[in-house]
C-alpha cells in the first residue's frame, strides 16, 4: 500500500510512503522527485505505480521505474488538467480531465478518448474521481448527466460503451461524487457532498 503527503520534505519534494504490513517507508525518488502537488495514486497489476502530478496550471501524470519517475505523454494543459487516474485488468493507464470532461486511455504513444462518438461519455461536468473493478470495467465519479440527459454522477466503461449506474443519488444542491470504489463482489460506493432525507451525510452502495 502506498501514500502520498501533502506536505514539502526536507528536499522540498512531495513524499510517498510504502506500508509493508510493519512500517511505513519512504519511496527514494532520487534525482527526478516531485515538486508539486499529488493528486491520485494507481498501481497496475504488475504492481507498478502511477501519480497523477499536479503543476499549476497544468498536470501531468508519472510513473515510477524502481529509481525515478517518468512522465507519461505530455502535460495536461490547464483547463484540461488530469483529475483521477485508475488502470485496469491490462495495466492500462486512464485519466480523467476536468475540463473536457472526458476520460482518456495511454495507448503507448498518446492519450486517446475512450468512447469518442456515439459512446462517448459526454459528461456535462467535472469528472473528481476514477476507479475499476475486479473484472476490468472502469468507472467515473463526479458532479455530470450523462450523453442521454440522465443526471447521476457514476457512469461505467464497459469497453464498449459508457453506461448510467444507478440514478441521482442523495439531496442537495451539488450532488459531488468525491470518492468511489468498487469492491470484490461488484457493490460500489460512493461518498461526497450529498446528504440523506434525514440532511446526514452518508455512504450510498449500488448493488450490480
Amino acid at each position: 500500500m502506498y501514500a502520498a503527503t501533502s506536505f514539502f520534505s526536507s528536499t522540498q519534494q512531495f513524499c510517498i510512503f510504502k506500508w509493508d504490513s510493519n512500517a511505513w517507508t519512504k519511496l527514494e525518488i532520487g534525482a527526478n522527485g516531485i515538486l508539486s502537488g499529488i493528486k491520485t495514486l494507481a498501481i497496475d497489476k504488475n504492481n507498478i505505480l502511477y501519480v497523477s502530478n499536479d503543476i499549476y496550471p497544468d498536470s501531468k501524470v508519472l510513473r515510477w521505474n524502481g529509481n525515478a519517475w517518468n512522465q507519461i505523454g505530455g502535460l495536461f494543459t490547464y483547463p484540461n488538467t488530469s483529475s483521477s487516474i485508475t488502470t485496469d485488468n491490462n495495466s492500462s493507464i486512464y485519466s480523467s480531465s476536468n475540463g473536457s470532461f472526458s476520460v482518456a486511455k495511454w495507448n503507448g504513444l498518446t492519450w486517446t478518448e475512450i468512447g469518442p462518438g456515439a459512446n462517448a461519455l459526454n459528461a456535462s461536468n467535472i469528472i473528481i474521481k476514477l476507479c475499476n473493478d475486479p473484472i476490468g470495467n472502469i468507472y467515473a465519479g463526479g458532479r455530470f448527466n450523462i450523453y442521454n440527459g440522465d443526471s447521476l454522477g457514476v457512469a461505467k466503461w464497459n469497453g464498449n460503451s459508457w453506461l448510467k449506474i444507478g440514478n441521482a443519488i442523495g439531496r442537495g444542491s451539488v450532488n459531488l461524487i468525491t470518492a468511489l470504489c468498487v469492491g470484490v463482489n461488484g457493490n460500489i460506493y460512493v461518498t461526497g457532498d450529498f446528504t440523506n432525507a434525514n440532511g446526514s451525510p452518508y455512504v450510498a452502495v449500488f448493488r450490480q
